[in-house]
């Protein structure tokens, strides 16, 4: 089984505290991911879930129609910055297929260090905006199988 993690993308903040938007840049990167993965990676999932906020909706929504899935994309508890990392761990412990969580820092970094050693107590992987880490479940545990981030891009 495959996790696909990412960070939404970079996003513009609101004068009036509003849920904040994906910047014009942020759409760029993620577009960038999205076509690299769907090139180089045997991208597929039944289910991409995003927190809930524009900005992860939205990265969702571009990254699936560029990377060329038609998984459903939902709405999920526990994808909040400062959601515990525990819930999505369990959860992902009793699923078998290929997912994609798509939310916010911290929550993504400690998700990702909790399933690859147990503990949200070390950065051990830098997240960024539209950075995509994909791990997989091994018999052993968690692996980190390989990871792009917008920068190795241009």
């Amino acid at each position: 089984m495959k996790v696909y993690l990412m960070q939404h993308a970079l996003a513009v903040d609101l004068e009036d505290g509003s849920d904040r938007v994906v910047s014009q840049a942020g759409e760029a990167e993620t577009v960038k991911i999205a076509k690299f993965a769907g090139a180089h990676v045997d991208f597929a999932v039944d289910r991409i879930y995003h927190s809930g906020k524009t900005r992860a909706r939205r990265t969702a929504e571009l990254f699936a129609r560029e990377v060329g899935v038609s998984a459903a994309i939902e709405i999920a508890d526990g994808l909040a910055p400062m959601d515990d990392p525990a819930i999505w761990a369990k959860r992902l412990s009793e699923m078998r297929s290929d997912v994609m969580l798509v939310g916010h820092l911290p929550h993504i970094s400690r998700l990702t260090a909790v399933l690859a050693t147990g503990s949200d107590v070390t950065e051990i992987v830098k997240v960024r905006n539209s950075g995509l880490i994909c791990l997989e479940k091994k018999d052993a545990g968690w692996r980190l199988d390989w990871m792009i981030v917008p920068d190795c891009l241009r």
